[in-house]
Formats: structure tokens, sequence, C-alpha cells
């Protein structure tokens, strides 16, 4: 969603109250799987129907024609809490994993009709880099039964994984929830990174993430780079950017998340030095799409965009006021759920992700590129 300088959607309240504590969940499937063809990266996926395994009963497709049970994939399951009688919510999943690009909306918020005047673009995860260009590394699902009573989650920060109703080993899990008072959040259960290793098959833990929805409105304007931030910490362990300078955060002012917080100039340097001064290439794809869509930016709304997701040196770290912290970048998904990932943010999420392959099981996990991490916060 296009947003003007200065105009945060949320409160700070609020994102103070979506703050997370992060799990490093990046490993690979373990185990012997029935021998199947490769999926092709190029190509569109296998059907379902080429699996030898059946689907476990209750688990639906929400992307027809995409899912391959036999293949080296992350699932992501979808359900819904407190739903109101009628709602269409597997059809707004679909909208906001915006599976075939960017939506654009009408004047009344609703994707536009043909011939309609477009007034803005929803951004969902799968409409950026990396994860548009990696479908083939994901099954989307959706189950009927609604899980728990999200009031129920009392772990830190709302959802953990495994409260739905299915048996995937690999899976992450999103609540769309209306009965839940707390606002959007990924959680997790163990700090962010340890040191590097190479990951053991079967270990992986995702995070869930819950979509707090308002009434009964089904907003997309809201809701979509909202997920795509939980993603980036259900996903890749990526920390919030509440700095003090945006949100007014007073955590320690020296905390570490490796790759994009950093304690001092020094570590920073380590961490993405070599990536200063540049802006991930799809930040000029994400600027044409306004364009194309007849709502280009302008010269100095681009370039104030811009400026948010150039990597840099910037003060405030991801969590603190003033002091010897520096994150990698001002703005992007993970500070305010708008624009794209930075590139540091981009190269981490890529080694994750090369750590699949979209294959058919068993496949030795690929060791992620060496590379320095933070301790793991005490």
């Amino acid at each position: 969603m296009l947003r003007r300088p200065h105009a945060p959607a949320r409160t700070a309240a609020a994102a103070l109250a979506t703050a997370s504590t992060l799990v490093l969940g990046l490993l690979a499937p373990a185990g012997a799987a029935p021998t199947a063809p490769a999926s092709d990266r190029s190509s569109s996926a296998p059907s379902q129907a080429a699996a030898a395994t059946a689907v476990p009963e209750g688990l639906h497709p929400l992307v027809p024609g995409h899912n391959y049970l036999d293949a080296q994939r992350i699932d992501i399951v979808f359900a819904a809490s407190g739903a109101p009688e009628g709602a269409d919510w597997t059809g707004y999943a679909r909208q906001l994993l915006t599976w075939d690009g960017p939506v654009p909306l009408g004047p009344d918020g609703q994707p536009a009709g043909p011939g309609e005047e477009v007034w803005d673009l929803t951004w969902g995860p799968f409409a950026l880099e990396p994860l548009r260009s990696r479908k083939d590394l994901f099954n989307v699902w959706y189950v009927e039964e609604p899980p728990p009573a999200v009031e129920g989650w009392d772990r830190p920060w709302g959802a953990v994984g495994g409260a739905f109703p299915v048996d995937l080993p690999h899976r992450l899990e999103v609540t769309l929830a209306w009965n839940w008072s707390g606002s959007t959040q990924a959680a997790a259960q163990v700090p962010m990174f340890t040191p590097p290793q190479t990951p053991a098959a079967g270990a992986d833990v995702f995070d869930g993430v819950i979509l707090g929805m308002s009434g009964e409105a089904m907003d997309a304007a809201r809701d979509d780079g909202v997920l795509a931030h939980e993603l980036g910490h259900a996903l890749f362990a990526l920390p919030d950017k509440y700095s003090f300078d945006r949100w007014g955060y007073d955590g320690p002012p020296t905390r570490s998340y490796y790759p994009v917080c950093a304690a001092d100039q020094a570590q920073a340097e380590e961490f993405f030095g070599d990536l200063v001064g540049t802006v991930d290439p799809f930040f000029q794809e994400w600027v044409a799409a306004y364009a194309q869509h007849g709502i280009p930016l302008g010269a100095d709304l681009e370039a104030w965009y811009r400026e948010q997701v150039v990597v840099d040196y910037v003060p405030d770290g991801c969590f603190g006021p003033a002091g010897t912290a520096r994150r990698s970048s001002r703005g992007g998904i993970m500070h305010d759920t708008q624009v794209v990932f930075d590139a540091v943010e981009r190269r981490w999420a890529e080694q994750v992700l090369d750590a699949w392959s979209g294959a058919p099981a068993p496949c030795a996990p690929a060791p992620l590129a060496a590379a320095p991490l933070a301790a793991a916060p005490r």
C-alpha cells in the first residue's frame, strides 16, 4: 500500500504491541518421501495429482494447482478464528498473498473492477522479492476448522506454531482472527540467532502469525504489508526495526540482531558494510508498478521512499534510543510495513530460502553461507 511520508498507518502503541521475540526456522525437511518428478523453478509446479502422498483430511489448497506435497517445501496454512458468518475469508487470504502480483484497489479500497479507476496497490508477501521468485518453495493451504480460541494462546506476544488441526511437519500457521483483542503479531519460542551451524534436518520451528481483524472489515489496504512484515519474522527471523526515532521504543540501545541490527559501528561494518549505499533492485519495479497503473509517485515521493530503503549506518539500531547501535536502513517492510525489504534483508532471506530446494525430498539441506551471527539476546 502507498502511504505518504510521516503518516504511519499504526499508532506507536499499536506498533509496540507487535514487537516480537523471534525464532530461527530455517531448516530443510527430513525423512524420505516417495519419489516424484522434481519441480522446475522456471515453470509451473507439478499438479497435486502427481504427488504420491495423500493430502491430510481437512487441508485444502488456497492456490489451486500449485501445491505439491512430496516436495521440499514450506507449508503455509491459513485458518480463521471468529470470522463473521458468511465472510469470504479464504478469498481475502488469497488476496493478501498477492500471489499474482500487486492488487489494484478502487476508490472504496476494494479490488478494482475492469475499467475502474485505480487509487492504490496492495503489496502482500508474494508480490515482493524474494518471495515472488521462489513460489516453488511453498505450498499454501487453508483449513476450515478454526484453531483453538486465540485468546487462549498465552505465549508472549501471541501465536506459536502447532495449534492447527493438521499434521504437516514444516508448516507456518496464519490465523485471521476476529475474536482477538490483541494487535497483529508473530511470536516464537526461542531467541533469534545462535552461533553459525548447519541446520539439522527436521528441527525447524516456524513462527505462527495472527492477523488481528477489525470488526467485520477485510481491508487489504491495511493488512497487505502487515502480512509481509509478519512473514519477515516467521520465515526469516528478521527483527522489528521499531527504532526510537519512529516509535519512541525505549529498549536496550545496543541490542544486536544479525544481519540488520548491530551493536556498534564496527559490528555494522561487519554485518552489512559491503551493501552500504545500495538499494534493492526490486525497488524500481515497485515504483514502476504505480506508474503502470496510472498513479505515478512523482520525483519527490520516489526519492523519499528510496531514502527509506537505501542501506546505511542508521543510528538508533532496531530497539533503542540514540547510542552506539546501527541498523541497516531507515524504513522498509520491517520498520513500518511499507515499500520493500532492504538489500541486507533480501540477501539474508535468499540465504534462508536456499536451504530449501522445492524438489522432492529427501534432499540434503544446503548450508547457509558463512556469516558472523550476533550472540542471542539474554
